[in-house]
């Protein structure tokens, strides 16, 4: 599996919940965008792989970007006239 379809299928739950945020109270409440970050374990014994894809901080860094663009389109831009 490519590193694109490996992206996808990590953020796909992540965004789902986000979804739900989005139509709660809680989003009501933020005042921003909120940052998404990600935090690998540095405890973990040799690199992490999915399905022929290693883990690894550029790895993390493209995913966290992949969310928060998802995360962004979520937000429905207001017009003020």
């Amino acid at each position: 599996m490519n590193e694109d379809k490996v992206i996808e299928q990590i953020a796909r739950p992540i965004i789902e919940q986000l979804k739900k945020l989005d139509n709660s109270e809680i989003q009501k409440k933020w005042n921003q965008i909120p940052k998404i970050h990600f935090v690998r374990d540095d405890g973990m014994e040799g690199p992490l792989v999915i399905d022929g894809v290693e883990i690894n901080d550029e790895f993390i860094e493209k995913l966290e970007a992949y969310v928060q663009e998802e995360l962004e389109m979520l937000e429905k831009p207001t017009i003020l006239h």
